[in-house]
């Protein structure tokens, strides 16, 4: 089974005290066995606010727009229970990201991710899904340990 889900949401970048705050416009694609082996395809475009200090001695944070792509390679499980479907899924997470002032990297991140759904009927529901991002970045001008947290809501589509 093979299913389309355009999203839209929120994500959180965070490095040694330098913050991105981003609005998220994606696409995630999932293919399902019979056996409830998963795999994700996802992909998202992000605009949003970043918080960073532009040097270790310099005492002020300052801030900018950012913009850039998302992307995620997941493995994982999918059960359903009638109308119900959940999953979860382990992978890699990459980000990258510009702004006038600053850069957003986050390359092969270990992610986790949970997805609920609601199908209407055969082919039609409500999806929401978290996942939490921990690797090795750079936020602002601050590269060190990476928490990426993002949640998604959107219609999933059965095809």
């Amino acid at each position: 089974q093979r299913f389309l889900t355009p999203l839209i949401g929120y994500e959180n970048y965070v490095t040694n005290g330098d913050n991105v705050n981003v609005f998220l416009l994606g696409l995630d694609f999932m293919y399902r066995r019979n056996s409830g082996f998963t795999v994700w395809f996802n992909n998202a475009l992000f605009l949003g606010n970043t918080s960073y200090t532009p040097h270790a001695y310099y005492p002020y944070s300052r801030s900018g727009y950012i913009s850039g792509w998302a992307g995620e390679f997941l493995l994982g499980y999918s059960k359903t229970a009638g109308r119900h479907q959940f999953d979860f899924g382990a992978g890699l997470q990459t980000t990258i990201g510009f702004s006038d002032a600053s850069f957003l990297a986050e390359f092969a991140a270990l992610a986790f991710r949970f997805d609920y759904a609601c199908f209407f009927n055969g082919k039609v529901g409500i999806m929401v899904c978290i996942t939490d991002g921990l690797g090795y970045g750079t936020a602002g001008n601050s590269p060190g340990f990476m928490n990426a947290f993002s949640i998604k809501l959107g219609p999933v589509f059965k095809l």
